[in-house]
Order: C-alpha cells, then structure tokens, then sequence
C-alpha cells in the first residue's frame, strides 16, 4: 500500500503531523498493512515548513500519480489556482486507480483541479462561505466531519482529519483494526455527529452534560437491549423532548441515528471476531433481524454483512 503527503512551503507541522501518525509507522503488528509512506513536493527539493522546520521529501509531485493514497494534508493560498502541474498530476492519480485525499484546506487543491466538481465534499466550517464562492459546481456540507465522493475523500479542521484518516484505515483493514489503532492514539474509534459541535457561536453552560454522557455509556454496554427514545430519556431523567435537543446539541445527530451506528460499529466486531451466525449478530446488536442488519449494514458500510466477514475475518 503505497501514501504519499503533498508538502508546500509554510505547511503548518501539525496538519502533516495528521497523515503521518496514521500512515508513516509501522503498524502490521495491530493488522494493517505494510505502508509505503512517501513525501512529496512540487519539484522535489527540500521545503521549508512553518516554524523554522525543514523537511526532505521522497520525490517530486510525480509520486501521487504512484500512490494508492494520495493526501493533500492543507492548502495555502485559497484565492490563487492550483498549479498546473501539481493538478496534472491529481488527475493522473485518479487515472491510475488511487484515491485523493484533502484534509481540512486541502479540499481547496481538489476542488481546485476541478475533481470534485458535481460532487459531494467538506472543509473548515469557518471557510464554507468562501468556498462555495469559488467553486459553486460542488456540492459542499459544512456540516460533515468528512464525506467520500467517488475517489475523493475530504474532511473538516485537523481532528476531523483524524476522523478520515481513521475511516480509510477501517476501509483497508477493517473496524477491529481500526479500533485497536484509534485506542493507540487515544481517539475514539468513532465519532457522531457535525461541525456543528465546533462553530462558533454561545453556548451556554449544559448541566446535564454528564448525565446524558453518562446514559450513552450505559446503552452502549447494554446495546442488544430494547432502546426506544422514551426509555433512553427516563433514564437520563429527561424528557422525550428536552433529551432530543441535548443529544442533538451535543452529538450533532438524532438518538435514532447515534443507536444505530453504534449498533452497527459492534456487528463489524462480532462480525470480524466470532464465528455467531448472522441472525446470532442481529440479536446480539439489537437490530433484531437478519433483515434488518443486512439493510443498515449495507447502507452504512457498502458491504453486506457477509462480504465485511469474508474481507476483515482476522486470520
């Protein structure tokens, strides 16, 4: 498996950090896949970075063009075009069967090369007004914490980039060996909800923070259960209403979709683990039927529950 991270001048550290920590060690011991982790810039020499730090890449903008992976990790000028050869070399990327990645700004180099034009893609909240003055022809979500169209994969600020580093992660090597990494950075495998959680605006003080925190804790060790939103809010000591608007505010999704998904991320568990047959996966997630999970595994996943088995079964 081959990534490579397009570095620019004044780059900021922290965004490259982002790519590196997932994709430039060594993690076969945990399941993933060798890496072959590349830097690249435009014409190969030595780019100086923010903060007085210098690094020395693999190669020149070629090498995205040989990557399986190719991640734009921020951008820097937002007003100017992309040039021609670093675009040329996205689209060869594409040509060749690789996969583009923006981080945060980075949407802004896609978009740029005209690769996400009619497509769905994010960016950094702050800079969602600005963006779709420039590239009216795509589809932007300012509310996703990282969105896939195709080949292309962009995501929101720097811990949404996280988030979607972790997604292709699970993608090659399944939700156990995604879990296992995210523990190892000490993140959580995954996180519901929007950029809404992180736009700014007042907030005030939620007191009953705790409690709903508390209430989630206690449905996901309980998750094959019976979990209407009437029980959840009684055990929260909510109302129907009031617990509605907290989960919301807090997780940025309905406790419908926030009971699924975690139903969901356990069924890719079981699923990898245990040798429980599909109706055992069901009833042990609280999906209930065969049915069922094979319908919110699929929408979710893109894979039926038995072709997620036979591609992430551990050996």
């Amino acid at each position: 498996m081959r990534v490579t991270v397009f570095v620019f001048p004044e780059l900021s550290p922290f965004h490259l950090s982002v790519p590196s920590l997932i994709f430039g060690a060594n993690r076969t011991g945990i399941g993933m896949p060798r890496i072959d982790y590349r830097v690249a810039s435009m014409d190969g020499a030595n780019t100086r970075l923010q903060n007085r730090l210098f690094i020395e890449p693999d190669g020149d903008v070629k090498l995205l063009a040989e990557s399986d992976i190719a991640i734009i990790p921020s951008w820097r000028d937002l007003d100017a075009p992309v040039l021609p050869q670093l675009a040329d070399a996205m689209h060869a990327t594409i040509r060749a069967g690789g996969r583009l990645v923006g981080l945060c700004l980075g949407t802004y180099a896609l978009a740029g090369a005209g690769l996400l034009d009619g497509r769905a893609a994010t960016t950094h909240w702050a800079w969602a007004n600005h963006f779709r003055g420039r590239f009216p022809r795509v589809k932007l979500d300012p509310n996703a914490l990282y969105l896939e169209a195709g080949p292309c994969l962009t995501s929101a600020g720097v811990a949404a980039a996280l988030d979607a580093c972790l997604h292709l992660v699970r993608q090659m090597s399944g939700e156990s060996v995604a879990a296992r990494l995210a523990r190892s950075v000490v993140m959580a495998p995954h996180r519901p909800g929007g950029q809404a959680q992180f736009i700014e605006y007042p907030i005030a003080e939620d007191p009953q923070g705790s409690r709903l925190a508390s209430v989630l804790a206690k449905i996901s060790g309980r998750i094959h259960e019976h979990w209407s939103l009437d029980l959840a809010a009684n055990a929260a000591g909510m109302t129907r209403r009031s617990f509605s608007r907290h989960i919301r505010s807090q997780n940025g999704t309905t406790f419908g979709d926030w009971l699924t998904e975690r139903r969901i991320a356990m069924a890719c568990t079981l699923l990898e683990e245990s040798k429980l047959s599909i109706d055992a996966v069901a009833e042990a997630t609280g999906l209930g039927t065969p049915e069922n999970l094979r319908a919110q595994f699929s929408r979710r996943r893109g894979l039926s529950p038995s072709l997620w088995r036979a591609q992430f079964t551990q050996r």
